[in-house]
């Protein structure tokens, strides 16, 4: 994310309902955090979309950093484990929610890496 690559991140649509939290609009922002709990950057949401699953295409992918083939089975993955946490059924018609964003503060350095 610190080098430009990832302009995107996508998610279950149910389980914001399920979760009870409210989706993402534009304009909003948050920290976030690398797998050791450190705060990397502030993002700013963009561009929010809802899509189903079979209906991303390469040009989102890129977004993630991915080509599409390789999105697809990670976020098959991600998306299997998220339905079966919220119950609903994994199919290629799944919503899924587009969250496009832009750093607005690194707050680590490559080198902090």
């Amino acid at each position: 994310m610190l080098e430009g690559r990832k302009r995107a991140t996508t998610s279950l649509l149910a389980a914001y309902a399920h979760d009870g939290e409210l989706p993402p609009v534009v304009g909003r922002r948050s920290v976030v955090r690398d797998g050791r709990g450190r705060d990397v950057a502030v993002i700013t949401v963009t561009r929010v979309e809802i899509r189903r699953f079979r209906d991303v295409d390469a040009g989102y992918a890129v977004l993630e950093a991915e080509d599409l083939d390789a999105w697809r089975r990670a976020h098959w993955r991600y998306l299997g484990a998220e339905c079966a946490r919220v119950g609903v059924p994994l199919t290629e018609d799944v919503e899924v929610l587009l969250e496009y964003f832009e750093v607005a503060q690194p707050l680590l350095t490559l080198a902090d890496f």
